[in-house]
């Protein structure tokens, strides 16, 4: 593969930027866009205190600090306590677990774009795309089943993240153009959903690529990916904590595991399943508890996984996609620990991004092994069993 090109994350040599090429989406100007109003952020059904009972025997230790929280905090403490042998379970197959509800396109295809929700809409940004960069933002509306352009202003940058705070969205990470000390980007933006306009809001204290992005209250934690070091491109277990209110940087604890992966905000807690580092996909599973400020051993997924997009839902983690096995979809039970292997109508593709807005999980973009084959697809699944209303369905180019 020539330099140049956005094929994917693992094993590209550093992109050339002086013959890259990057392009956004026409769009009719903020005049002639509608602001969206902020009503609420990204919707998940959070799960019960009673799924997140302890069972008897799975506990390694209870320290005086996990006696003094709250009944629902202690649960979950319990329940992912450190395991110390992370066995696998065994992986089972499901047809009757996840359904689709939708298929709908992009305005313009492309992979390693980050999406988040605010409000009734999904925004889209940037990406790589035709052999460059897609330097826009898309606006996805569930309820008609069209998307827009908005804006042609964020910076060009793929394998990047976005995270939703009161209205606005900030970017962070991913690989850039024409930056003149290392590949990856470090400036934050932040796209203003009711004005429709974008800012430079910082610049992160190390810049990396492939991360993976949480919120917890008004703090986003930043973890893992690919930096830049001594002309190497290194996997790392670094956590940058950002707090959205204030401007002010913290460290918190690294990951065992170093690697480059997305993460989920499950009750209070951050887990990271699967992912890559070195040359090796991973089934590894971490989970952040803040309180403590210490990572903890789930038992690991039943397959290894990277490229992925991530999506929390009820009491599972859903992976859609691999590098080499485009089209698996993987179930984590949070209850039971079990991986499970998730028959549904995924169209295989990896490097896309999910988003959740209101019981339905999105999948957006991707690509396959071959080259310039960016999708425009957003797909649409939700819980078999959940009474969510159905997206409006459109034909797939």
């Amino acid at each position: 593969m020539p330099l140049g090109t956005t094929r994917s994350s693992h094993d590209v040599p550093i992109v050339d930027f002086d013959r890259h090429k990057f392009r956004a989406c026409r769009f009719p100007g903020s005049a002639g866009v509608s602001p969206a109003t902020p009503e609420s952020g990204p919707e998940t059904r959070a799960p019960s205190a009673e799924f997140f009972s302890a069972r008897a025997g799975e506990v390694a230790s209870v320290s005086p600090m996990n006696v003094r929280r709250t009944s629902i905090l202690a649960g979950l403490t319990f329940l992912f306590a450190v395991v110390t042998t992370a066995a696998p379970q065994p992986l089972r197959t499901e047809r009757t677990l996840l359904r689709k509800v939708g298929d709908y396109t992009l305005l313009t295809a492309r992979q390693g774009a980050a999406s988040a929700v605010s409000g009734d809409y999904i925004y889209i940004f940037g990406g790589g795309g035709g052999g460059g960069f897609v330097a826009d933002i898309e606006r996805f509306d569930p309820r008609t089943g069209k998307s827009e352009c908005v804006s042609d202003r964020v910076l060009p940058r793929h394998y990047h993240c976005a995270v939703e705070y009161e209205g606005r969205i900030y970017l962070f990470g991913g690989q850039g153009v024409g930056l003149a000390t290392q590949p990856y980007e470090a400036r934050i933006e932040m796209y203003d959903v009711a004005t429709n306009t974008v800012a430079i809001a910082g610049r992160m204290p190390e810049p990396r690529t492939n991360l993976g992005a949480a919120k917890l209250g008004t703090k986003v934690y930043l973890i893992g990916g690919r930096q830049a070091k001594d002309e190497q491109r290194i996997h790392v277990g670094r956590v940058d904590v950002y707090d959205l209110k204030t401007g002010i940087w913290s460290r918190a604890a690294e990951m065992a595991v170093a690697r480059e992966a997305p993460a989920a905000t499950v009750t209070g807690f951050i887990i990271v399943p699967a992912g890559y580092r070195g040359r090796m996909r991973l089934a590894d599973v971490e989970m952040f508890v803040p309180a403590e400020n210490v990572w903890k051993t789930l038992p690991s997924l039943g397959r290894r996984i990277s490229a992925h997009s991530l999506a929390f839902l009820d009491r599972y983690l859903f992976l859609f996609g691999d590098y080499d096995d485009l089209g698996t979809v993987t179930a984590y039970d949070l209850k039971t620990r079990a991986t499970i292997n998730v028959v549904t109508g995924f169209t295989g593709l990896r490097h896309s991004t999910a988003a959740v807005h209101r019981g339905v999980i999105y999948v957006i973009g991707g690509n396959t092994d071959l080259p310039n084959s960016e999708s425009d697809r957003i797909q649409a699944f939700a819980l078999a069993s959940a009474t969510a209303p159905a997206p409006v369905a459109r034909p797939v180019k």
